[in-house]
């Protein structure tokens, strides 16, 4: 069993040893090799306990004798390695995304339009779902939300490529009144911004603190970025608190509760559309594998289809789950995407688990249509059972 003090070293495990990870995508086989010595050398890693059992355990410990608490050992320096390399595995698509400077001609479908799934949800949301692969090996999948709004026109969240069926589906869901409202749900999910709004000129851009900035930067560097698009509503980062909410406009709050993630590294915007009670969100909680999105990709052209040899792609997978245990994705929440400020990342947590959602959109791996709310509770339940103050 590992020794409890390896719990302390969690967090900083990760941050030591992402630039272990960093350069997987040209040293592919040295990446492989670490992180199976870690599965190999770490066979009791689920031991780790949870927040509150950690808690429990240092209270024990600091109010008993010294004869009665247990003793520990002082992991080895080959454990811990092999421990925070097998945690920074399952980090590595979400770290190198804040750091990729690829231009996003080179991360999209060569042919959006024979590979892209459309299916409705509900009378009034369909779901575009694309193939994606990070680094050309980590199968996550992508996909548009539209959303027919109550008075006409339509709602884009996490655009994909402008094609016919896409422009089909608008066409069918928002009539004449077309795209109203086009959201970047983040700070990485942008990169089709661009060709929605020169189609639909009057569509209202909505996106998180510092993504106009980021855009900007790739002025003359990126063709499918037009750094001149301008946002409607940018969230302000550390507004009040996530239960109050910002406005966006009289119509697009009467349709969709809004909670933004500001201290989530990406800086998630998570939607809730009441009228049929559906949680739309891009990277707060991934459902991998990404299924219906490579449905229409040959296996023999995939990096990650089951049976395929590309074992840092199951592996995160596996920690990118939602189904059996979820140990792993609790683990992800807490101590990465919640980091900067876990309180307020916990409240925002229990707005959204406020809501009578019933189905979860999620950008990445399978549309949850069955037991959403349950699936939430499962994943952040750390988050549900801490202090949010």
């Amino acid at each position: 069993m590992i020794p409890n003090c390896i719990h302390r070293h969690y967090a900083a495990g990760l941050a030591r040893n992402t630039s272990i990870f960093a350069g997987i995508a040209s040293h592919r086989n040295r990446g492989r090799a670490l992180v199976v010595a870690a599965a190999h050398n770490i066979p009791s890693i689920h031991n780790i306990p949870s927040p509150s059992v950690a808690a429990s355990r240092r209270t024990l410990s600091s109010s008993s004798s010294p004869r009665d608490r247990p003793t520990t050992r002082r992991p080895s320096t080959r454990t811990v390695v092999a421990f925070s390399a097998a945690i920074s595995s399952a980090f590595l698509l979400y770290t190198a995304s804040q750091q990729t400077r690829t231009m996003s001609s080179k991360l999209i479908p060569a042919n959006p339009a024979d590979v892209m799934v459309i299916r409705d949800i509900t009378p009034n949301v369909t779901t575009l779902s694309v193939p994606f692969a990070r680094y050309g090996r980590f199968e996550v999948g992508g996909r548009c939300t539209v959303v027919r709004m109550t008075n006409g026109g339509v709602m884009l969240f996490s655009p994909v490529a402008y094609t016919p069926e896409a422009v089909a589906v608008v066409s069918r869901l928002g009539g004449d009144k077309g795209v109203r409202y086009i959201v970047a749900p983040d700070i990485e999910h942008h990169i089709f911004i661009s060709e929605w709004a020169k189609a639909f000129p009057n569509a209202r851009i909505i996106g998180p603190q510092g993504l106009p900035e980021k855009r900007a930067e790739t002025k003359g560097k990126d063709p499918k970025i037009n750094t001149d698009d301008k946002f409607f509503a940018v969230l302000a980062d550390k507004y009040a608190q996530p239960s109050t909410p910002q406005s966006i406009a009289p119509d697009f709050d009467a349709d969709f509760g809004l909670v933004y993630f500001d201290m989530h590294p990406n800086k998630e915007i998570v939607l809730f559309f009441r009228p049929d009670n559906v949680l739309i969100q891009a990277d707060l909680m991934f459902n991998l594998p990404a299924v219906e999105q490579y449905a229409r990709v040959d296996a023999s052209q995939r990096t990650g289809a089951p049976g395929h040899a590309n074992f840092l792609n199951r592996l995160f997978q596996s920690f990118m789950k939602t189904e059996g245990d979820v140990t792993w994705a609790r683990r992800f929440q807490w101590y990465a995407a919640s980091k900067a400020n876990r309180p307020r990342f916990s409240e925002a947590v229990h707005v959204i688990d406020g809501w009578p959602f019933e189905v979860i959109i999620p950008c990445h791996g399978e549309t949850i249509e069955h037991d959403a709310k349950a699936t939430f509770r499962k994943v952040f339940q750390w988050h549900l059972d801490s202090k949010t103050a």
